[in-house]
């Protein structure tokens, strides 16, 4: 059972998260609702019943987000969305300022500094216009802190814009400049803000993100730190950036998170989100499988458990950190504390916390379903994943019909899929993968296809079909395939080898794929033949002492491995060489 408990995980991560769908309201008054699928300072692309609409961005007057549910108890029962853009939109900075003050003068502000983050958020992806507006506002309000706070904070998330959530070495090189760019910008704007009031730890918090993104010293972080903790000691969002700074994947290591989490913990009152930290840290450090895998090991799970626990005891209402807690619990497979949890939440969901709406309701609509599996009640969750037409379900199902050998079940949900006109995926892909064993090459190849139709970054469906194509001949189009595979996969290590395999033992870009290899050894060091085929590039460019220190691992991790008995050879024959020429 617990074999095909981790299937789950395979397609839950690839649930889609779609742009998100806004009313769009034009200054001639008409308003259409659609997906905002492109945009820029001068034009946008929305999607409205299938088609794709494009309008300058001078006829746009405002954006007002369908899939915000706003907590009654939160800061947007004061000051909405639609009421900071209009107020800024005609520069009535002054109100702004004072409504602003007035909230962060409330206790909890580290709560409320939280909820004015996603104001920001908002102001800087919906708010047409919005980089004049806050130059605007900051020459009006030379010498108020605010302004220069909001267009910081505006910065910090419109760099994060640019690049995007890739890893660094995926991002392209204008994205990684104009990410910088805007990143400096913050930083000016946000020192300024915070030496005009140094009273108000957000400008300070947000400096740490600054030092995050640009690769800024330990010393210049923790300085921020500092100033943060000195004007709001349990503020939270300066303890998450600098938690963020110290992951692995930045500027730290899992031991300086451990080490801070729990100084942190040991010092956080009672009822704090201080005492949550645990969780984030745990979520932050993990990745797909091995996040699902840690956050299923019992002591792990106590641990988050009785954290959430107490802090409810104090904050029962806390519609934040009961989406956190529902996002955490489903990443566990707890599915009956998801369920309770998704219960108290109803519609009230968090953007900081699912992203967008859809992944919210798919989760929730998934997780009954999920229970019955993890329970062994297949039938029950095939009946109600087809109740409620949810295709991702059905794949799961197929999927672990499959690794147990049940290919009869696994086919019947597939011709249930496809012949009903559901758009999965996965069920071409498996269709792919039969085809492709059976040596039915072209019909492997236009399921691998059909099933990028329905999704254009479905990772493995490019590996697949570019394995097809390596196999038909057409070298050219199988490494455009494999370069796919790598971009929307970019975890997959094999996907990687396969590549550096076209550009080592086809092309003959043996520089490149080094490059390429070094990357599938970071993500698998424990894969021999990449080691082999590491040694054998470095060979072609005589580089001789790298070869052989690779082709030595090749033949610690897998003596007796495909490839052994060459290496074997190979390392006799040039030490042999090696000490000829010595003696003479």
């Amino acid at each position: 059972m617990k074999r095909i408990l981790a299937l789950i995980l395979i397609l839950i991560i690839s649930i889609a998260q779609p742009c998100l769908a806004e009313i769009i309201r034009f200054k001639s008054g008409q308003e259409i609702d659609g997906e905002i699928i492109e945009k820029s300072d001068k034009i946008i692309k929305i999607k409205h019943n299938d088609a794709i609409l494009t309008y300058s961005i001078d006829r746009i007057e405002s954006f007002i987000p369908n899939d915000y549910n706003i907590d009654q108890n939160s800061i947007f029962s004061q000051i909405g969305f639609k009421d900071f853009a209009n107020l800024l939109q005609v520069g009535n900075y002054t109100q702004i300022e004072s409504k602003i003050s007035e909230i962060l003068s409330q206790k909890n502000i580290s709560e409320k500094s939280d909820e004015l983050t996603d104001i920001y958020i908002y102001m800087a992806t919906e708010v047409p216009g919005v980089i004049s507006m806050l130059n605007d506002w900051c020459d009006k309000s030379p010498s108020s802190y605010i302004p220069w706070l909001a267009r910081g904070t505006f910065y910090v998330y419109y760099a994060w814009d640019a690049r995007g959530t890739k890893w660094a070495s995926s991002v392209a090189k204008e994205k990684a400049s104009l990410f910088k760019e805007r990143l400096k910008q913050a930083q000016v704007d946000l020192e300024k803000a915070y030496q005009l009031n140094p009273e108000d730890p957000n400008a300070a918090a947000q400096l740490i993100n600054v030092a995050m993104g640009l690769g800024l010293d330990y010393d210049y972080m923790e300085t921020q730190f500092q100033r943060a903790i000195r004007a709001d000691p349990n503020n939270f969002k300066a303890h998450r950036a600098k938690l963020l700074y110290l992951m692995p994947k930045w500027h730290g290591s899992a031991e300086k998170v451990s080490a801070f989490v729990k100084e942190v913990k040991s010092k956080a009152p009672e009822g704090s989100r201080l005492r949550l930290i645990s969780a984030l840290a745990y979520y932050e450090l993990y990745y797909g499988k091995e996040r699902k895998k840690y956050f299923q090991n019992p002591q792990v799970w106590n641990e988050i458990n009785a954290d959430y626990a107490e802090y409810f005891t104090l904050n029962p209402d806390s519609m934040r950190e009961h989406n956190y807690f529902a996002l955490y619990a489903f990443t566990a497979e707890e599915y009956e504390i998801t369920m309770k949890e998704f219960g108290k939440i109803v519609d009230n969901w968090d953007r900081t916390c699912w992203g967008t709406k859809d992944y919210f309701y798919t989760t929730k609509r998934m997780t009954p379903g999920l229970s019955y599996i993890k329970k062994g009640m297949l039938k029950n969750a095939e009946d109600y994943f087809f109740s409620i037409g949810e295709v991702k379900g059905i794949d799961i199902l197929i999927k672990i019909y499959r690794e147990k050998g049940n290919y009869v079940e696994a086919e019947r949900l597939i011709k249930i899929n496809l012949s009903s006109g559901k758009k999965s995926a996965y069920s071409h892909l498996v269709r792919g993968l039969d085809y492709e064993k059976n040596n039915q090459l072209q019909e492997a190849f236009l399921e691998y296809k059909a099933a990028l139709e329905i999704n254009p970054e479905y990772g493995i469906a490019y590996l697949d079909a570019a394995h097809v194509l390596e196999k038909l001949g057409n070298i050219k189009q199988a490494v455009i395939y494999y370069q796919k595979a790598v971009q929307f996969d970019p975890q997959n290590s094999a996907a990687y080898y396969d590549l550096a395999r076209m550009y080592e033992d086809v092309i003959g870009e043996h520089n490149i794929a080094i490059a390429v290899l070094k990357k599938s050894i970071e993500l698998n060091p424990n894969y021999a033949p990449s080691f082999y085929l590491l040694g054998k590039a470095y060979e072609n460019i005589d580089d001789h002492d790298n070869c052989f220190a690779n082709f030595e691992t090749y033949l610690r991790l897998d003596p007796n491995g495909q490839f052994a008995n060459f290496v074997r050879k190979y390392l006799n024959k040039k030490q042999r060489i090696r000490l000829d020429k010595t003696l003479r």
